[in-house]
């Protein structure tokens, strides 16, 4: 799940399946103000999963 704060900070959250509750991401995908950085950065971790084989869902 993507999260844009008011304050224009974006954050990638994700959640195991069977859970209800989000976590946020860390490094270049948590409150990052850089925009193109930010997308850069949700492509990488998408491309990075499904090497190891999980199943990614992404909602912008």
């Amino acid at each position: 799940m993507f999260d844009r704060h008011p304050s224009g900070r974006h954050t990638l959250k994700e959640r195991e399946e069977g859970k209800g509750i989000y976590r946020d991401l860390d490094g270049h995908l948590l409150a990052n103000m850089d925009e193109a950085e930010f997308y850069r950065a949700v492509a990488r971790e998408i491309a990075n999963r499904q090497e190891t084989r999980q199943h990614v869902i992404y909602r912008d």
